[in-house]
């Protein structure tokens, strides 16, 4: 869900513009009056980032006084979006100039498969989106007459010894940064680690922040998620703000979620400011090639500790996330599966999240859908040596 704040002279106007923006499902949180205005902050359906039903019954007032830098910010964040949007684009127009182009060689290109298991196997990973670098590099490495299982064993294996990173670590006195792109889920993945962290050790102090995010109810999506989790809250527009919460919370962890709409430069100043700094950006599963390769180059491969991934409970594999990251060799620490952001087991580290892959990529590569499909005759029995 999201947060929008609605003006109006009075408390029956604003209800009005509410339900015919929004309908009656908006969940009203708090509501003041300043400056002969009423101000209702409502919650609706939106970017999932809290369930706010339980909430209902407990109201959290909010009074956050206008901005003057949100336009500004908000521009910039659109800037950000248009740009990744402009990439996707070209990168798009691109390959439809391929398809079009009939005697293009990369077009006509394919591996020399020397037997009716590796053509059934290259046209499978192909049918569920395997990028081609991928589909090479699988097509080389199995044997051309391993039976389904171990087809499936080795792609599992692929992707569990080249991805998955044991859980991270985060001690007391560390500061974890989230970046990413504007969407991808950061607060939600500050919130459900928050949450991990407080699982298991509820006598810690944790610490999310706000970081020059001036959209209108990010602050207050940051309170009410804070609030609901037991952990503390800051809302910081200037890097050396930073230092003096650090100093306050002593041994505590803060967790610092960006607003992704100038991750170099954010990076930068706190790096500048604070040390004993891990920077993990989080990258949604439906993200496109070229997104996920824009995020992890503006921060750079050697600075990134791992990648989150979000939304991995829409049950299909993330075929390009995982392409581009197993081309640069980073690694995956966690992943979340579900939208309760207050509920520690909905995201998964290690041994839980590789399994929980290996689940999604043997229900989306069913080789024995596919010789079904292609109609191919199949022997599994391994060869004899000539």
């Amino acid at each position: 869900m999201r947060l929008e704040k609605i003006v109006g002279p009075d408390s029956r106007t604003v209800i009005e513009k509410i339900r015919r923006s929004f309908g009656d499902e908006a969940l009203v949180i708090s509501n003041s009056r300043s400056e002969n205005k009423n101000e209702i902050i409502v919650a609706i359906e939106g970017d999932g980032l809290v369930d706010l039903a339980e909430m209902a019954q407990e109201p959290l007032e909010i009074k956050q006084a206008p901005d003057p830098e949100v336009t500004d910010t908000d521009d910039l964040r659109a800037n950000v979006t248009l740009e990744i949007l402009r990439k996707e684009l070209m990168e798009f127009r691109a390959e439809m100039e391929k398809m079009s182009n009939k005697s293009s060689a990369n077009w006509l290109y394919k591996p020399k498969l020397s037997s009716s298991h590796q053509q059934i196997l290259w046209s499978e990973l192909e049918e569920i989106g395997v990028p081609e670098s991928m589909r090479k590099a699988w097509i080389e490495a199995i044997p051309s007459h391993a039976t389904p299982n171990e087809v499936v064993a080795h792609i599992v294996s692929v992707i569990h010894n080249g991805l998955i990173k044991p859980e991270m670590n985060v001690t007391s006195g560390q500061n974890l940064l989230i970046v990413g792109n504007p969407g991808s889920g950061k607060t939600s993945m500050a919130a459900r680690v928050a949450a991990r962290i407080l699982d298991k050790d509820n006598e810690g102090r944790v610490a999310i922040i706000s970081y020059r995010d001036s959209r209108l109810g990010s602050w207050s999506t940051c309170q009410v998620i804070a609030n609901r989790l037991g952990a503390e809250s800051y809302r910081i527009q200037d890097p050396g703000e930073l230092k003096k919460v650090s100093t306050e919370l002593e041994e505590g962890v803060m967790i610092i979620d960006t607003s992704g709409a100038n991750t170099p430069e954010d990076i930068a100043a706190i790096e500048k400011i604070l040390t004993n700094v891990v920077i993990c950006p989080v990258v949604a599963c439906d993200s496109s090639e070229s997104s996920t390769r824009e995020i992890i180059s503006c921060i750079g491969e050697e600075r990134i500790h791992s990648v989150m991934l979000t939304r991995l409970e829409q049950n299909h594999v993330p075929w390009e996330t995982l392409g581009v990251l197993l081309d640069k060799g980073i690694s995956v620490s966690s992943g979340t599966f579900g939208r309760d952001v207050a509920n520690p087991k909905q995201i998964k580290f290690d041994k839980e999240l590789a399994k929980s892959i290996e689940n999604l990529i043997c229900e989306d590569f069913d080789l024995e859908w596919s010789i079904n499909h292609n109609q191919l005759p199949l022997d599994m029995t391994p060869r004899a040596p000539s």
